[in-house]
């Protein structure tokens, strides 16, 4: 008799596809549902019932995580290069570093089309396809196999992605009773939940057909404008035209921002906590002033959480390439409460009605029932703001 194979189920899979890749049979296929997301489906008629993509599961499994040891506010020395990262470009110092050292970075980036996908970079001439943030979801279908087959080789190895994908990582090599290489180091961003690349691939679609121009960059962070602490975004089309205009008005923002157009998964995110299962984390240190006042953080400012000996290693090898202020990290708690705290994250109320309407309407009926802010209604909520207060 078989036994019986149950994946997560729907509510709380995150998408990571370790089930997939550590499948022997390969009889595990990550397919996109209604709302734009990849869920694992089984061919039962091929499965052997092994176990391992249970084991594998980050979902299904307890995870060992590791206390915060060290905090840094930190931001590149090369002032040219740090207008092409989110915040303080900590990311693009760490895998900088890897590159030059002969190793291979693992992040997010867009195709030709506009997928995200997890891909890997052996080149500092390709890195940048890899900055900046993302807010959908990236596919990681076989990238666990392509990290590991890297690790063999002996080269240094950052991987980068949101925890449960480091997570995944780390369960990979769990599934089969075996820790992660010692030349992996694993660095997640703190996420504040990750949208449906389906309907991101439509909203560019809708775009495009809108200014009847190819769209050829999507800069979800854009400070050239008006700087870190404003959010904006860039469109760029083809022939050089810019879009550059604050995130209340954009629409893919605002649907994020409300936590519209996130995975169910990540309204009960078990990542969001004061311990962390990545070597090194990596977010916006948007409460800096807080701790000093003078530091001018007008081109970004990183949040670099250590928490192991590895992810030490690593950032202490970046000392020339990143400027980095030690942080008591005895205060990460109240500088970083919304990423490390549990339901920070809401499910709003009008979510089913959001992709009720996007199945039945697609992205021109999200743009009447759910539009972005302009002028006008952006000094109408400034005036009930200050009524209130």
């Amino acid at each position: 008799m078989k036994r019986e194979i149950n994946l997560a189920n729907a509510d709380a899979c995150v998408g990571c596809s370790v089930c997939a890749d550590v499948c022997p049979k390969k009889c595990i296929s990550m397919n996109m549902n209604a709302e734009g997301f990849m869920h694992p489906g089984i061919d039962r008629d091929e499965c052997i019932a092994c176990g391992r993509c249970m084991s594998a599961c980050p979902v299904l499994q307890i995870t060992p995580k590791n206390s915060i040891k060290k905090l840094y506010a930190a931001y590149l020395q090369d002032s040219k290069k740090i207008h092409s990262s989110t915040s303080g470009g900590a990311f693009q110092g760490l895998a900088t570093v890897v590159l030059e050292r002969g190793g291979v970075v693992f992040g997010a980036a867009f195709n030709d089309e506009f997928s995200l996908l997890h891909t890997k970079c052996d080149d500092v001439d390709n890195l940048p396809a890899l900055l900046g943030s993302k807010y959908l979801q990236s596919n990681t279908e076989g990238i666990y196999k392509a990290v590991d087959a890297i690790s063999k080789t002996g080269k240094p190895v950052l991987f980068s992605g949101t925890p449960c994908q480091c997570d995944a990582l780390r369960h990979f090599y769990s599934s089969v009773h075996r820790d992660v290489p010692d030349n992996i180091v694993i660095c997640e961003i703190m996420c504040h939940g990750i949208s449906s690349p389906g309907i991101f691939s439509d909203y560019i679609s809708y775009l495009k057909a809108k200014k009847k121009k190819k769209i050829v960059k999507y800069n979800f962070r854009y400070k050239r404008k008006y700087g870190w602490s404003v959010l904006s975004q860039c469109i760029e089309y083809e022939g050089g035209k810019k879009d550059v205009h604050k995130a209340k008005y954009d629409a893919w923002h605002c649907w994020f921002g409300a936590h519209l157009s996130v995975r169910k998964s990540c309204y009960s995110c078990a990542y969001r906590d004061v311990e962390r299962v990545s070597d090194i984390t990596l977010g916006d240190f948007w409460s800096i002033k807080r701790v000093i006042p003078e530091l001018d953080t007008e081109n970004g400012m990183s949040a670099v959480f250590v928490n192991t000996e590895k992810g030490k290693k690593c950032i202490d090898a970046c000392n020339e390439i990143l400027k980095l202020i030690e942080i008591d990290a005895g205060r990460v708690d109240e500088l970083f409460n919304v990423p490390i705290r549990h339901g920070t994250v809401k499910l709003p109320q009008e979510r089913k009605e959001f992709y009720d309407i996007y199945n039945e309407s697609g992205i021109g009926g999200l743009y009447k029932r759910f539009p972005p802010r302009n002028i006008v209604t952006a000094i109408i909520a400034k005036l009930k703001w200050m009524i209130k207060k």
